[in-house]
């Protein structure tokens, strides 16, 4: 790669004590010419789920061969030792970040036209996490999520890099004896599970953990309106039913006592459906009691809601295509749905998931996954709209 870095041996660049020419690092290659398209999923479907490590696949236009590996060609291709795994990658769009992670490996596929296909498979700050295991150790009593994850990652066994951005947590965590060879990211993700927080790698690959305050009465971001006064999507995905509908909610933590909070009125209704949250890292049963009142006053009632919409990129204006492509997990956004003969239907949703597919034809589309932002709509006294008794909620 090119560029005004320092070089050996030049005469203008190859000087000492320079400021000018400096040394270049890692240097990223741009190949957008040759992507011919790309797929990635990032978050989770459901509030409910745990966040996967997000994963994501490019194809090249390897006609001349420039992308095979040098081990399979025996010579220096074009971009070195840059084709192989453990490579950072990162893709935009719109004229933003993506998607940015390390690549897992190169898919080669040999035709009878004598080309070699490629495909790169690359992962996020997540799936880094999962491939790291502890040395035994015993976490600390009375921290909060955030210096729980913080003192995670500065483990020597974890090293893992000052791209990160940890909120401090709500909820008060036991010491807790961590056992060797006990994975990283299982674990960071049981103590997220314990704050009711969200932990992601972020859209330009930033280890992210929101804890549950963060979505206290924010704002949206953006709106998704159907009727031309927001960022149009080609598509819905609305349910009104009992995927997340919970009567009974039990929730248990390490040396506890199951704490089970019961919505007599709805089971009368719909009855017995139980939700089991267990094995947290709480250290009271107070703080389950707590946890188990809050799911139960959410879940306990069906929920009108959009699932999912799908955006197509390339149909939209400049600034909009930014907007959405600026998307990322724990995003707040404004959606409004019209139905055939009805009025608009409008409500906030938080961003659990996202997924990019584009081809070399110019065809994109963005699928956002959504949930609910109700339960982060805390009642706010003298609130116009907030403020209205008997309609807000507590903030947890």
């Amino acid at each position: 790669v090119g560029g005004d870095f320092f070089t050996l041996d030049d005469a203008t660049k190859g000087e000492l004590d320079g400021a000018t020419y400096t040394l270049a690092g890692a240097v990223a290659t741009d190949v957008s010419a040759y992507v011919m398209g790309y797929s990635l999923n990032r978050g989770r479907s459901r509030e409910l789920d745990e966040i996967q490590a997000g994963a994501m696949t490019i194809r090249l236009n390897n006609y001349d061969g420039r992308f095979l590996p040098d081990a399979f060609t025996g010579t220096v291709g074009p971009y070195g030792t840059n084709i192989g795994p453990g490579k950072r990658v990162t893709v935009s769009a719109a004229g933003q970040a993506i998607f940015d992670g390390i690549i897992q490996g190169w898919d080669l596929s040999y035709d009878s036209d004598t080309s070699v296909n490629v495909n790169i498979m690359a992962v996020d700050a997540l799936a880094q996490l999962g491939r790291r295991s502890f040395n035994e150790w015993t976490a600390v009593a009375g921290q909060t999520a955030g210096p729980r994850l913080t003192a995670i990652l500065n483990r020597s066994e974890v090293a893992w890099t000052p791209n990160r951005v940890i909120d401090a947590g709500v909820s008060t965590l036991q010491g807790d004896l961590v056992t060797h060879g006990s994975n990283v990211l299982n674990y960071c993700q049981l103590v997220v599970k314990s704050d009711l927080g969200r932990l992601f790698a972020s859209r330009a690959g930033t280890l992210t953990f929101r804890d549950r305050h963060a979505l206290v009465d924010a704002s949206p971001t953006l709106t998704f309106d159907d009727a031309g006064a927001g960022i149009a999507f080609i598509s819905a995905d609305l349910e009104y039913g009992d995927t997340l509908l919970y009567t009974d909610v039990s929730v248990d933590r390490e040396g506890g006592t199951a704490q089970t909070v019961t919505d007599d009125d709805a089971r009368d209704l719909y009855g017995i459906r139980r939700l089991d949250v267990g094995g947290l890292l709480l250290d009271s049963d107070d703080q389950s009691l707590d946890q188990a009142s809050w799911l139960n006053g959410i879940y306990s009632t069906p929920q009108p809601r959009i699932n999912s919409l799908t955006v197509d990129l390339g149909s939209l204006p400049t600034a909009d295509q930014a907007a959405v492509c600026s998307l990322d997990l724990a995003s707040v956004v404004s959606v409004s749905w019209t139905p055939r003969g009805g009025t608009a239907i409008v409500a906030n949703y938080v961003v659990e998931g996202l997924a990019h597919s584009a081809d070399a034809r110019g065809s994109h589309e963005v699928s956002v996954q959504l949930s609910p932002i109700s339960g982060g709509e805390s009642l706010i006294l003298d609130g116009n709209i907030l403020g209205i008794l008997d309609s807000g909620v507590l903030a947890y």
